[in-house]
């Protein structure tokens, strides 16, 4: 496919205090194509590139914080954004 026909998913993970999340697994879901992941870097960001056009399920996790889900649409020749925020979990 020709990559002007593709989008990609970009973003930042941090906490709900603002803080980036480097080293976080964040993991992306198609209805018809494998799921891929990327670790967020030093500053928390993070990028899926060449992405077929349609819906996905993003979604990360992070010890100390509660999950992350959200599904998104990518569109062809665009990136969307996402800005996963972590809440912490409170201890029982």
């Amino acid at each position: 496919m020709n990559e002007i026909n593709n989008g990609g998913v970009q973003g930042t993970v941090t906490d709900s205090k603002g803080d980036a999340l480097p080293g976080t697994v964040i993991s992306l879901q198609g209805q018809s194509t494998p799921s891929r992941s990327v670790v967020s870097d030093t500053h928390g960001n993070y990028r899926f590139v060449g992405l077929s056009p349609g819906q996905y399920q993003l979604s990360t996790e992070f010890l100390g914080f509660a999950p992350f889900t959200e599904t998104i649409l990518v569109a062809a020749g665009e990136v969307t954004t996402v800005e996963a925020v972590l809440t912490p979990v409170q201890p029982a």
